[in-house]
């Protein structure tokens, strides 16, 4: 593993890197960013300097002449012990983005397509200090009466029903590399979002670390390399995805206001019958709601795909950390190493999570990374 430089930790403009005794960070494609300080308090910080109020935090370091800047908000201490010589603490971290979709309501009427109803949304929440980054146009289209609920419900009732010309479901995250910016992405995009080496042509692959001739001459090469690759599940669950219709379900549709029946034919493989009730298309005088589908059997192989995609989940604790490497992105896996040892498990996945690491070690941060990766 290799160590962090110019590690620095800002709470309310006061630097307490020195006191950070570990720290973790975790992304993942399913919203924001938070994370974890342990402080070794023995100037009673924590009297001085925190009040009830959230401050804020930045952190900042170097890790192999990649330059990092994370803005985040406190949100509470957590598992303090007093000792003789001072006090130790969690600080609970969270992105600035989340803090403003939990303490805001909306109550407003939007129309067009999803990208156009998220941007309103993020522009009445978010203002435009926090970037949204629009990485693939959704096909879904309408009018969404928001009734006065928090903002984080309704950015994603409108994420959740959304999808690409591919007939892919949409993630909106963040990236623990991209400063606190926020992506809207389909998982078609993000499955071709692949993570290259310095070629530019190759992906790049996770590994099962071995120590050779050239990684004594060059230790750089064991970027990216894992000993402890762990397949969590496979298909795990399978009769009640099947019976849940995950590989597709004969539908029934009833559009209640019209006394009308439709059945439609099963998509994929297996003839589960399920009853759906349809929005009616005179719920608004002027447009169709947001979130009625223009056919019930997409809306359903969408979300299933969008579900099927984490079918197998595979988890590679403890890997050299990658720079700039971050959910959303696709990475090569080879967990044996060899012919021998190599497994139907291996290929290509998606980057599900990635949970940042840092440990304090005779006066550097170490820095490694939990990589949950994810196929169907």
């Amino acid at each position: 593993m290799f160590s962090l430089n110019k590690f620095k930790v800002h709470v309310n403009q006061i630097e307490i890197g020195k006191m950070v005794t570990s720290m973790s960070l975790y992304e993942s494609i399913h919203g924001d960013i938070r994370g974890i300080l342990h402080v070794i308090d023995n100037i009673n910080f924590f009297d001085t300097f925190i009040n009830k109020e959230m401050p804020g935090v930045e952190i900042t370091y170097n890790y192999l002449g990649t330059s990092m800047v994370i803005p985040l908000i406190a949100n509470g201490i957590t598992d303090q012990v007093i000792t003789k010589t001072g006090k130790n603490y969690n600080i609970v971290l969270i992105s600035i983005s989340t803090v403003n979709k939990t303490v805001s309501r909306i109550c407003d009427t939007y129309s067009g397509t999803s990208n156009d109803i998220l941007i309103n949304m993020w522009k009445e929440t978010q203002g435009t200090e926090i970037p949204l980054s629009l990485n693939t146009q959704a096909v879904t289209k309408g009018k969404y009466v928001v009734p006065n609920i928090s903002a984080g419900t309704a950015i994603s009732n409108v994420v959740q029903s959304a999808y690409d010309e591919n007939k892919t479901g949409m993630f909106l995250y963040q990236r623990l590399a991209e400063g606190g910016a926020t992506r809207f992405v389909s998982l078609h995009d993000m499955a071709r979002s692949k993570y290259y080496n310095d070629d530019g042509k190759t992906c790049f692959q996770i590994q099962n670390s071995y120590v050779d001739k050239s990684i004594i001459t060059n230790p750089v090469g064991t970027v990216g390399s894992c000993d402890n690759f762990q397949l969590v599940s496979y298909n795990e669950n399978y009769i009640q995805k099947l019976a849940g219709g995950l590989w597709g379900k004969r539908i029934t549709e009833f559009e209640l206001d019209q006394t009308k029946k439709t059945e439609l034919t099963a998509i994929e493989y297996t003839s589960i019958d399920a009853p759906s009730y349809k929005i009616s298309k005179k719920l608004y005088d002027n447009g169709v709601s947001l979130f009625t589908p223009d056919s019930k059997t997409d809306n359903d192989a969408i979300q299933n795909t969008k579900y099927r995609v984490f079918n197998t989940t595979l988890m590679a604790e403890s890997t050299v950390a990658v720079p700039n490497l971050s959910c959303g992105m696709v990475v090569d896996v080879n967990q044996g190493g060899s012919n021998i040892s190599r497994t139907k498990s291996d290929g290509e996945y998606i980057i599900a999570s990635i949970n940042h690491r840092y440990t304090m070690n005779d006066g550097e941060m170490n820095y490694v990374q939990d990589i949950g990766l994810t196929r169907e």
